[in-house]
């Protein structure tokens, strides 16, 4: 199927990206990127793309790989894509990101990596609207409405349809964060997670909720917000009967109930049951609140 219409300046149209191309045959290679199914593969390496143009292009690589990397006696069809491999072994990230300070090998990383924390997300998927900031992140999406979901977790039986994620979802069940905040040093399980949180950092909060016009660093913030205009509170604390829109949210009041102050202030010493708690208090320390630490 060529999901396509006419434009004047470039013919051939992407109905799913609205991407446009001058040539038909590169709207349906492109558009085989949205099906997420990577149909042919490569005999000498078994690597899987989604045309047949694109095989037989990777196949070059495989005849005409005249640049050897001298560690791992891997071979590269230009000197250029060899000068790239070889900082891979050398461990150094040169480059970094300005809002959140996270290091890349390459510069072209960082400027891949700098549209997760961009406000547009002008790729839509057309099956649920779902939004992204990049196209290989809808692609990617798009594989979740296509293909079977094959890998299972043992511990709660949820699927998931690449290995990577499982990989990542078990952590949660090992107790296991490895994505650590540069500013603040909290700890998340997924990465994600550590993208969303980034964003509490920031001044500035670009997601207004338009019932109480509230203002959130984060989309997702936003969405959790919104739950509590929702008069069903289904989740209720045993203790004092209170309700909550998040089970997250009711795990986190327990905490007040326990008497375990684990979080502390470097300043005055105060201790608080949540870390939220201790972040709002901070802020009188730095003139951030017109109040007095009672302290």
């Amino acid at each position: 199927m060529e999901k396509c219409v006419k434009t004047a300046a470039k013919k051939f149209k992407c109905i799913l990206c609205e991407k446009s191309y001058t040539q038909r045959y590169n709207l349906k290679r492109h558009v085989a990127t949205h099906s997420g199914e990577k149909r042919y593969q490569c005999k000498v390496c078994q690597k899987k793309v989604f045309t047949e143009q694109l095989l037989k292009t990777h196949m070059v690589t495989h005849s005409e790989r005249k640049h050897k990397c001298e560690i791992c006696e891997k071979g590269f069809s230009s000197a250029f894509a060899l000068k790239t491999h070889k900082v891979s072994h050398t461990g150094v990230k040169p480059y970094s990101c300005d809002i959140c300070e996270k290091k890349f090998k390459l510069s072209g990383h960082v400027k891949q990596h700098m549209k997760c924390h961009s406000k547009e997300r002008p790729y839509k998927c057309k099956l649920c609207d779902k939004t992204f900031s990049d196209p290989s992140n809808l692609s990617r999406h798009m594989s979740t409405h296509t293909q079977k979901q094959s890998y299972k977790c043992g511990v709660c039986e949820k699927f998931f349809t690449r290995r990577t994620d499982l990989d990542i979802h078990i952590n949660v069940h090992m107790g296991l964060k490895l994505h650590k905040c540069t500013i603040c040093q909290k700890a998340f399980s997924y990465p994600r997670t550590l993208r969303n949180h980034m964003f509490t950092h920031s001044e500035e909060k670009p997601h207004k909720c338009k019932l109480c016009n509230k203002e959130f660093a984060s989309l997702n913030g936003l969405k959790q917000h919104m739950a509590t205009h929702k008069e069903e509170r289904p989740f209720k604390c045993p203790s004092c009967g209170k309700g909550f829109h998040h089970l997250h949210t009711l795990k986190r009041h327990s905490l007040t109930h326990s008497g375990i102050k684990a979080h502390q202030c470097e300043i005055c010493e105060k201790k608080f049951a949540l870390l939220a708690t201790l972040t709002r208090h901070r802020k009188v320390h730095f003139g951030k609140k017109k109040i007095q630490c009672k302290v």
